[in-house]
């Protein structure tokens, strides 16, 4: 669940649970930080201004000791990553599956193409067998080769429950 969420009224940024008549404006949204944005009738244009990272990228993956845990996340890379290239096996941040029946660690993506809310993930990739699974697709084709990461894309990698809750690094080298 979110801890905050915010909404645009009377020419001002307001926080939900909070008076109209303070305005938000103000607020920062932090660096590493990720948050979603639900717009509920229009189309509108989301724009970034920085500086392209060249070193290397490290993303902390949280676990839990005894469920799954969603990490929403995405790669800072101006140019489309597959997931061969993404670090995230060579790393060591993402579990590999003993069987496509029993996945560990799963990442998640989205049609950004479609407008909806709660939207149910597109794809579901998952590591087996040396080489990256589809759910639904035979576990014979390696979909390593697949552009996932964009510079405007966000996934989601679920971890699988890791026994002691300790966050893996996912450490990711520019290929440019």
């Amino acid at each position: 669940a979110t801890t905050k969420s915010y909404f645009f009224y009377n020419s001002a940024w307001r926080q939900t649970g909070q008076s109209l008549a303070i305005s938000k404006n103000d607020d920062i949204l932090i660096p590493d930080t990720y948050f979603i944005v639900r717009n509920g009738a229009n189309a509108g244009t989301f724009t970034q201004a920085g500086s392209v990272v060249l070193k290397k990228s490290v993303v902390p993956l949280l676990t839990q000791a005894s469920t799954k845990q969603d990490n929403a996340v995405a790669l800072t890379r101006p140019v489309p990553v597959s997931l061969n290239d993404s670090g995230l096996i060579s790393s060591g941040a993402f579990v590999a599956s003993a069987s496509p029946a029993v996945r560990k660690d799963e990442l998640l993506v989205f049609d950004n193409t479609v407008a909806a809310k709660n939207k149910a993930a597109s794809a579901i990739y998952y590591y087996y067998n040396n080489g990256w699974r589809k759910v639904g697709q035979s576990a014979a084709t390696d979909f390593g080769a697949t552009i996932v990461f964009g510079p405007d894309t966000g996934v989601q990698i679920r971890k699988a429950a890791s026994g002691t809750g300790q966050a893996s690094n996912w450490t990711n080298s520019p290929t440019y």
